[in-house]
């Protein structure tokens, strides 16, 4: 209906003398006398393949006939009521008659959520979604995370963790009143957004799945974490191996104690017994594994979470790039998540934070331990995080100047560097930076490859 028609279906009553619309309200049309808490009837429409609010006209189809200032505060109410809506909804708004404010909801295939729910309309009414239709809907739309997917194959009275999950309820939720006897782990599982009732038969989410069921890679050849210590980056000599398949909590604790066990270590002078620690602090490796729990992509079946132990540094290496297409320096802070309901119940579980500042506090934890930053990078669809285990393989002669020492650790770091490179990081000439480079070539710590422009240094180990 264009609003040429809208305006043919207005009539003139000698009897009430005023305006009236023939037509009641329907699925497409909907009358308002005013634009206050608009959100939900936006939702509606958007969601039921569009339609028009008419405001100005009440429950009995009438014109109440609008001020021309009243009608440029509706349009305000409109434009307020529209940014409330994710994702954002496509309206026009026309003022039709003279008095009618006319707002045409363009159907755009998106789900759109009010911010109190979800809604459709039935008839000439609005009807809010229950979570079950929100999933299903979201499921047929194919715009369902993979961790809130509902999974139906999941035995739940074989293969979930109740003993995992009680213990989770009680320490990370501070529920200390649970009963162990009286404990109900579903109706649990259905308040944190983890279950769901259909038909009377009681389903899991993937997020459910991945945290509490005893073997989740019974269920996703990807949930599996490979932890492996090399002698050298060849990988060719295998110093210790291992896969961990179990629920999030215990392989992401397994996983940082593969670690520390297999890296240096260093004595802490600040405790009373001396005792060992790990040169990388424990807080950066197990937020490192987290993240990369937390924030891989999991439709990417048969790929694991990889983390490889080189003598100078670890690699953290997960399936899937950040979800937005924000450069990396640029993730820091930011909250973005590929899978909402895995990293909501990580954090309660103390697991990871879902603020956006895993990056920050392992940049602050090398930093406290006077080690490298990590070094963030996207690589064959993957996302990497290197730890380096210390700034240089070897004590820098004293005699260096402070550049050299720097460019040192940059080789060491980001492998290799030039003279156009010193050049920019010193603010020297060329002339500098060539017998800069040039004595340390001579002095054996580092090498030079090529020649012309295409001259690099590389480290010597």
């Amino acid at each position: 209906m264009d609003n040429s028609e809208i305006e043919e279906m207005i009539s003139h009553s000698d009897e009430e003398d005023c305006r009236i619309l023939e037509e009641p309200e329907s699925n497409r049309i909907e009358f308002k006398t005013k634009a206050g808490g608009l959100q939900s009837e936006m939702s509606a429409l958007s969601n039921s393949g569009g339609g028009k609010i008419l405001i100005g006209v009440n429950n009995s189809n009438e014109v109440i006939e609008l001020s021309k200032e009243q009608i440029n505060n509706q349009k305000a109410m409109v434009e307020d009521a529209a940014t409330d809506l994710e994702p954002k909804i496509n309206y026009e708004t026309e003022i039709v008659d003279g008095d009618i404010l006319v707002v045409e909801i363009k159907d755009t295939g998106g789900f759109h959520r009010a911010p109190d729910g979800f809604y459709e309309k039935e008839g000439s009414s609005k009807r809010k979604l229950s979570r079950e239709e929100v999933v299903a809907r979201l499921e047929d739309r194919g715009e369902v995370s993979f961790d809130q997917k509902i999974n139906r194959e999941f035995n739940f009275e074989q293969d979930f963790d109740e003993e995992l999950f009680f213990e989770f309820c009680e320490d990370k939720l501070n529920d200390n009143k649970i009963d162990p006897k009286n404990f109900d782990p579903k109706n649990k599982l259905i308040d944190l957004g983890l279950a769901i009732e259909d038909d009377s038969k009681f389903l899991l989410n993937n997020a459910a799945i991945l945290m509490f069921s005893k073997s989740p890679r019974k269920y996703f050849s990807q949930a599996e974490i490979i932890c492996g210590n090399f002698a050298s980056e060849e990988r060719v000599t295998v110093l210790a191996r291992d896969k961990i398949r179990e629920p999030i909590p215990r392989a992401i604790k397994k996983a940082t104690e593969f670690v520390k066990t297999h890296i240096k270590s260093t004595v802490d002078f600040s405790e009373p017994e001396r005792s060992q620690k790990p040169v990388i602090p424990s807080k950066v490796i197990r937020e490192s594994i987290a993240n990369a729990v937390m924030h891989r992509d999991y439709h990417r079946r048969g790929e694991s979470i990889n983390i490889d132990i080189f003598p100078d540094k670890i690699m953290v290496d997960s399936p899937g790039t950040p979800p937005t297409n924000l450069a990396i320096e640029k993730l820091e802070g930011r909250s973005i998540r590929r899978n909402p309901k895995l990293a909501e119940i990580m954090d309660d579980a103390d697991l990871a934070e879902k603020m956006g500042t895993g990056m920050k506090r392992m940049k602050l934890g090398m930093e406290t331990a006077s080690l490298p930053e990590p070094l963030f990078q996207i690589e064959d669809n993957r996302f990497k995080v290197e730890l380096l285990m210390e700034e240089l393989p070897f004590e820098p002669p004293e005699d260096l100047n402070e550049r050299q020492v720097k460019a040192l650790k940059y080789a060491h770091r980001n492998n290799p560097i030039n003279n156009s490179k010193y050049r920019e990081m010193f603010e020297v000439s060329r002339a500098t930076a060539y017998n800069d480079l040039n004595e340390m070539v001579n002095r054996g710590l580092i090498r030079k490859e090529g020649s012309g422009k295409n001259t690099k240094y590389q480290l010597r180990v």
